[in-house]
């Protein structure tokens, strides 16, 4: 995941300035570092993530860091519970500037406890509060993404219920996230709704997102469908319409490019074939036209065991920037893949046509 960072910095740096990137690691002096979102604001890069201590027994918190675009660490201001409760690891969070030109961020305190953490302009924490204590009748609890509106908060998120699918929540929170407005819940008992709800967007007023769908849960897993839908809900959480993204069979959609008011880019992961407990998934991008037509749809392809794209971007030449991480594969015994221990960050670069520019790794 150090990784990852590195190439947020070197992804900021040559979009934004034209200048030369660079690679740079960070561990900040903790065992463990994890990425989780960057914000970049002029010549800065504000950096928010989960950090691990080298205690005999570890502490798990969250960090922001600070840094200028050629990557020298001006600031890091670090979080642990006061009662030393733990900080959980949290699939690509979001992390915002706020309007009172601070930041927020979530905090998942547990298999079914979430929060969010304020932090001043400084990096500095202002507070932190829980949002969705312990909820006994949830197996499994997570914030996934926010957006600040006029008069608060909207939040999406992903829970489990006892002999339930998976089920996608939106909230809306009061500006000083006290307390929660409204919350609504999808799902679908004819799919597991393996819903990471993504690209959190508002607009004019209406509330849109991604959400995965998937049958997983009742097949084998290389027998498992894929696909997704795009939610729109008015302002208190009722909804619009959802349309069905093209069912391009198992495809798992993490995210959305809007190229233009006729043109879109989905990008996200094609499962190719299980060995054992392994999954041999490509990245799958795909642009359609208004009306969700496919225009073109390329699986980048390389010897990678799974390449994972957490965000892209649209540079301003109009070419489309992936960033994620990938795994190398080892034959071993025969068999044709396996994963080897840790990850590289990538980054490709797209035009938009469909044609690879180029493809950075380390």
């Amino acid at each position: 995941m150090k990784k990852i960072l590195l190439y947020f910095l070197f992804f900021c740096t040559t979009l934004q300035t034209h200048a030369q990137g660079f690679s740079k690691a960070y561990t900040l002096g903790y065992r463990y570092l994890e990425f989780y979102s960057c914000i970049l604001e002029q010549d800065t890069l504000t950096m928010y993530g989960l950090v691990v201590t080298n205690d005999s027994i570890p502490k798990f918190g969250v960090y922001l860091s600070k840094f200028d675009t050629l990557g020298n660490l001006i600031s890091t201001h670090t979080h642990f519970q006061a009662d030393g409760e733990k900080i959980y690891y949290s699939p690509r969070p979001s992390f915002i500037k706020t309007s009172d030109n601070g930041y927020a961020g979530f905090l998942s305190l547990g298999e079914n406890t979430e929060g969010i953490i304020k932090f001043k302009h400084n990096g500095e924490v202002a507070f932190t509060k829980t949002i969705i204590p312990n909820q006994p009748n949830i197996n499994y609890l997570r914030f996934l993404e926010m957006v600040e509106v006029e008069d608060g908060f909207i939040v999406t998120g992903v829970n489990a219920q006892p002999q339930l699918p998976y089920s996608v929540v939106v909230y809306k929170l009061d500006k000083k996230l006290d307390k929660i407005l409204w919350q609504n819940t999808f799902s679908d008992p004819k799919w597991c709704l393996y819903g990471y709800a993504k690209s959190l967007k508002v607009k004019d007023k209406k509330i849109s997102f991604i959400v995965e769908k998937s049958d997983w849960c009742k097949h084998p897993d290389d027998e498992a469908k894929w696909t997704a839908i795009e939610y729109t809900l008015d302002s208190l959480g009722n909804k619009i319409k959802e349309v069905l993204i093209p069912s391009y069979n198992k495809i798992a959609i993490y995210g959305k490019i809007d190229v233009n008011d006729s043109e879109k880019l989905y990008f996200g992961e094609k499962l190719l074939g299980v060995i054992g407990s392994n999954y041999y998934m490509k990245t799958n991008i795909i642009k359609v036209d208004s009306e969700n037509n496919e225009i073109w749809n390329k699986i980048i392809s390389d010897t990678s065991w799974r390449t994972s794209i957490e965000v892209g971007f649209i540079a301003k030449n109009n070419d489309f920037l992936l960033i994620g991480n990938t795994r190398a594969p080892t034959p071993i015994l025969g068999t044709k893949y396996v994963m080897k221990d840790g990850e590289c960050g990538v980054i490709y670069r797209y035009d938009q046509a469909g044609n690879l520019k180029w493809k950075k790794v380390d």
